[in-house]
């Protein structure tokens, strides 16, 4: 434990501890792990030990779905990223061995597919709650504003909301104060705040028990309609949770796309071509087929698969009057575009993305900059080994 506390990997609460001033300082120690992991897998990999490099970020992801579970919002946004990264580093592994020396063998693939199967356990994010944390964390402060009574206490109000407001640069103080002590006026009283506290986490929580496609998710988040100036000790403390939702979705499509990526891949090895079809990886290489999440309607066993096709062999109706030629695809990441082609000795796997139009991924984003017009997500080749230059002419 003091070493911990000498490394800074801990959770400071200041003084008084507050849980809504609470840092992290393990996260900081944990990304300088997650990067030396990224490290060790590209040493594994360039000595040919594909198959450990693949375990060592198989371990990122098993870490960030344990810091998932995690009851602050920080933490679980910290799993649910690295779980997503570590994901996508595998398959950038696995893509730069398949159009290199293809030297992976089918027992570690199958390993891989197996380790990463939701209905094992771990990795069924169906199983992941939404955290609790800030909720007690904003309960704290809404004690210490009201105190005992109904009503804030001006000065108590002021102080405590301008450090929170302060946070790092204690100098701030001085002059949030005074506009704190103004706010805490027209404030409701404590059992109205406490009451909407109530209504917009459980809103949270109803949310993150139903589907993805639900249309209770098409409707504005009860947070998004509280008065910031009545419920201003509520607004200064309690953040937007919901990118939480789409890292959780993003996170599945991940799991989906990896499993599904390295089935394929096996497939490919095993049999010198690739698979007619998608499906053509059930029973031989994966139980069942998970569902793109865009497309499940029973959580990601319940709907249509990724979509899957090799350029040129599947696409020559759509070259009527001429030669088919290699499938081209614009990747748009950080604001600007590339054009990859992918030929017949390779294959496309993605998903449709939030439009629910299968575009044949003409036009791919990271998940991230997703909501350009007409995009998909791509899996495969994955985004990752190409900004690093493998595979895939301009």
């Amino acid at each position: 434990m003091a070493a911990s506390v000498e490394a800074g990997a801990y959770t400071d609460l200041g003084t008084p501890p507050t849980l809504a001033l609470a840092r992290f300082g393990h996260l900081s120690a944990l990304d300088r792990l997650r990067s030396l992991a990224e490290v060790e897998a590209t040493r594994l990999a360039s000595e040919g030990d594909v198959a450990s490099a693949i375990d060592v970020m198989g371990d990122v992801v098993f870490l960030g779905r344990q810091l998932a579970d995690r009851q602050f919002a920080e933490e679980t946004r910290w799993g649910l990223e690295t779980m997503s990264e570590g994901l996508e580093r595998i398959r950038s592994l696995l893509y730069a061995d398949f159009i290199g020396s293809r030297s992976l063998d089918q027992e570690a693939i199958q390993a891989a597919i197996d380790r990463l199967d939701p209905d094992r356990g771990y990795l069924d994010l169906g199983r992941l709650d939404f955290p609790e944390g800030d909720r007690v964390a904003v309960e704290q402060i809404v004690s210490r504003v009201f105190g005992s009574g109904d009503a804030t206490d001006a000065a108590t109000f002021a102080a405590t909301l301008a450090r929170l407001d302060a946070g790092d640069r204690p100098l701030r103080l001085f002059g949030q104060a005074a506009a704190w002590e103004g706010k805490a006026r027209g404030h409701a009283s404590a059992p109205q705040t406490r009451d909407e506290l109530r209504l917009a986490y459980e809103d949270w929580v109803d949310r993150w028990a139903v589907d993805p496609f639900h249309p209770r998710m098409s409707d504005p988040a009860y947070y998004n309609q509280l008065d910031g100036d009545r419920y201003a000790a509520l607004s200064a403390t309690l953040e937007d949770r919901t990118d939480l939702f789409s890292l959780r979705e993003r996170a599945r499509l991940d799991i989906v796309g990896t499993r599904t990526s390295l089935a394929l891949v096996g497939y490919v090895y095993a049999r010198r071509s690739p698979p007619p079809k998608v499906s053509s990886v059930r029973g031989s290489w994966v139980r069942r087929l998970d569902a793109d999440p865009f497309r499940a309607t029973g959580g990601a066993t319940g709907g249509p698969p990724l979509e899957y096709f090799v350029p040129i062999r599947d696409t020559a109706d759509q070259f009527p009057n001429g030669e088919p030629q290699p499938h081209e695809i614009e990747v748009m990441v950080g604001g600007s575009s590339r054009n990859i082609r992918v030929g017949r000795d390779g294959f496309v796997l993605y998903s449709i993305g939030p439009d629910g139009q299968k575009d044949w991924a003409r036009r791919v984003a990271r998940w991230e900059e997703n909501g350009v017009g007409g995009t998909d997500l791509l899996i495969w080749p994955p985004i990752l080994a190409l900004e690093r230059g493998l595979g895939a002419g301009e």
